[in-house]
């Protein structure tokens, strides 16, 4: 019997590049489209996934109270720093870990898991974990001028030993020193990290001319000399901080700058009011208040982003008890009420029943952590 079967010619199969590569201009085309469309900032996801997130779960720790005691918030736990002792206190209602210290002026860093805590003209300094939920407390030989920990877990620290004006220390999240800086000519009091380890910047102050200056010196772990540094004029340098693993946000009394790594100005934004209160601890920007020109019973409220422009500025009645930053929003509380912006200072929550709240932090989901005297609380905006 013969075989009966038609033969058809066979279409040449599209190779497997084409398809691959179809696929992905298919994916990128719905990035693209969707990308936009969650950064936008009416569009509040945070709202729905904040009620998957949290739940009915317990969200409340507590702590002894004292009058020395320094907050930071890292991630689902507040880090608490006194006299007698530092402790991680989770908000979630495990029980928390305490090492005893002596302390005289403790004072507290946050950042992403990590916190910090450095008795400022004293020679000990505490590290927490909050995903390994430990404590290691350490000694200097020399005493403590600042420090400043990342969301990697690298910190610095300098302090005045041997002999030298400033000792710049950079460590890995492990403790490990990494880099070492003698200065036995400059004092250099503020000093920071950037988040991989591998730059550090600290602030020197000096007379020249008969004239009160300010500069940023800059330093690498792969040089033993200063890699650059920046003129601040003759502002006052508050604070300094990294905002990336090349840009240094500057705090001063005139004004707000960042640099890039090998110092050259990248922008500004000068003010003339009377700062209060600011935070750099966004990730996309920078938080200040200030007293305001309309009432002394009121406060404006300003945002920057990383390259020196404007985001938003508001005014609100009530004085500064202190503000927060974290993410895409920023927090202010007053006498009167404790209040939730986006980062275009555009109202988010507000919150009324603050008569026993000394601190608040705001996250990057948009909940908050409202801290008492011995309770702090997280708060979930409605």
């Amino acid at each position: 019997m013969s075989n009966n079967v038609t033969q058809f010619p066979q279409k040449n199969q599209p190779q497997l590049w084409r398809k691959t590569l179809r696929y992905s201009i298919l994916v990128l085309a719905v990035l693209l489209v969707l990308t936009p469309l969650l950064l936008w900032e009416p569009l509040d996801l945070d709202r729905p996934l904040r009620a998957l997130r949290y739940g009915s779960a317990q969200r409340s720790a507590t702590f002894d109270a004292h009058l020395s005691n320094s907050y930071a918030l890292c991630d689902n736990a507040l880090f608490v720093s006194s006299a007698g002792n530092v402790r991680l206190s989770p908000l979630n209602g495990r029980e928390s870990v305490v090492q005893a210290v002596k302390f005289a002026s403790p004072l507290s860093f946050g950042c992403g898991r990590y916190a910090l805590s450095a008795d400022i003209g004293g020679r000990g300094y505490a590290i927490s974990d909050t995903e390994k939920r430990t404590l290691t407390v350490n000694t200097l030989s020399g005493d403590i001028l600042d420090a400043d920990i990342t969301k990697t877990g690298a910190y610095c620290i300098a302090c005045s030993e041997g002999g030298y004006k400033t000792v710049l220390r950079l460590f890995s999240k492990d403790g490990q020193e990494t880099f070492r800086w003698f200065s036995a000519s400059q004092y250099l009091p503020l000093c920071a990290c950037s988040p991989d380890g591998r730059q550090m910047a600290a602030v020197s102050f000096g007379i020249e001319n008969g004239q009160y200056q300010s500069a940023i010196q800059f330093f690498r772990t792969d040089s033993d000399q200063i890699a650059a540094s920046a003129s601040v004029s003759d502002a006052l340098v508050y604070d300094l901080r990294y905002c990336g693993n090349n840009t240094l946000c500057v705090v001063s009394e005139d004004g707000v700058r960042f640099f890039a790594g090998d110092g050259k100005l990248r922008g500004e934004w000068l003010f003339d009011e009377k700062l209060i209160d600011y935070d750099l601890s966004s990730d996309r920007f920078a938080l200040f208040a200030f007293d305001s020109a309309v009432s002394s019973e009121s406060t404006t409220l300003v945002t920057v982003d990383h390259s020196g422009k404007l985001l938003g500025q508001a005014t609100v009645s009530g004085k500064c008890r202190g503000v927060s930053a974290s993410g895409r929003y920023a927090s202010l509380l007053t006498d009167r009420e404790f209040l939730i912006y986006r980062r275009n200072l555009s109202d988010y929550a507000q919150f009324f029943e603050i008569s026993d709240v000394r601190r608040a932090f705001v996250r990057a989901d948009g909940s908050a952590v409202l801290v008492g005297d011995k309770k702090a609380e997280l708060v979930l905006p409605q």
